[in-house]
């Protein structure tokens, strides 16, 4: 069970509660400017050599009439970031005995992005530091 401290038995009153989400929300203003095809075709290209293995599969494999097709169905934005403000819900505020059942129950669940929740609610203290250090370790 997810909330056994919470919730010890499954006849414990769960009357006065309502379900709990963990989340990061980001809200991000700037100026929002349109890429031009070079500048679209490195950011595609590093998108690539970013997400595929060594020896991976590579742009330049494309058939050039393919390529050409499918890049002009894509509009490449860039924003420059003048502010953001960023919330964050990750069952700090729960009961603390919880968290061990929270991490274990969405790693089991493991649908979507449960993985990487569960290794931010795992480590996450309410702080920014550990918020910043847990989000740059997913990023690998």
């Amino acid at each position: 069970m997810w909330f056994s401290s919470s919730f010890p038995s499954p006849r414990s009153d769960r009357s006065r509660t309502a379900p709990t989400f963990n989340y990061i929300s980001l809200i991000m203003h700037g100026r929002l400017e349109f890429m031009d095809d070079v500048a679209l075709q490195r950011q595609i290209k590093d998108l690539v050599s970013a997400s595929e293995p060594k020896g991976g599969w590579r742009t330049e494999e494309l058939a050039a009439d393919l390529w050409e097709g499918w890049r002009k169905l894509i509009q490449g934005y860039r924003l420059e970031i003048a502010s953001f403000d960023m919330t964050v819900k990750l069952s700090h505020g729960d009961v603390p005995e919880d968290r061990h059942g929270i991490v274990e129950g969405l790693r089991a669940r493991n649908v979507l992005a449960d993985e990487n929740m569960a290794h931010l609610i795992s480590g996450y203290d309410g702080t920014s530091k550990s918020l910043q250090s847990l989000l740059r370790a997913l990023k690998r």
